[in-house]
């Protein structure tokens, strides 16, 4: 069985992209080591950093950090609630 690893996810979304850790921590408005950080340790961020990051990336958050097989319905409703409760300046 595959272990749940969002850290590899951010990291393959970059990729797919073309993007390095430092363009997307410029995009982002976060450090290059935030970036190394989520890819290797995403529980070790703020989840503020990362749904900056994941903004970035094209992806809500929670399509990112959920496990492949959810059942729960209400994630999107959880995420839409999550963004418009953050101030991002």
């Amino acid at each position: 069985m595959t272990e749940w690893n969002p850290g590899l996810r951010f990291k393959a979304l970059r990729k797919k992209q073309r993007m390095t850790q430092t363009a997307l921590a410029k995009k982002a408005g976060v450090h290059r080591n935030t970036v190394s950080n989520t890819e290797r340790n995403p529980d070790q961020v703020r989840l503020e950093l990362l749904r900056k990051q994941a903004s970035v990336l094209g992806k809500p958050i929670w399509q990112i950090l959920r496990p492949k097989k959810s059942s729960h319905t209400n994630v999107q409703n959880a995420d839409s609630a999550f963004n418009s409760s953050l101030t991002l300046s």
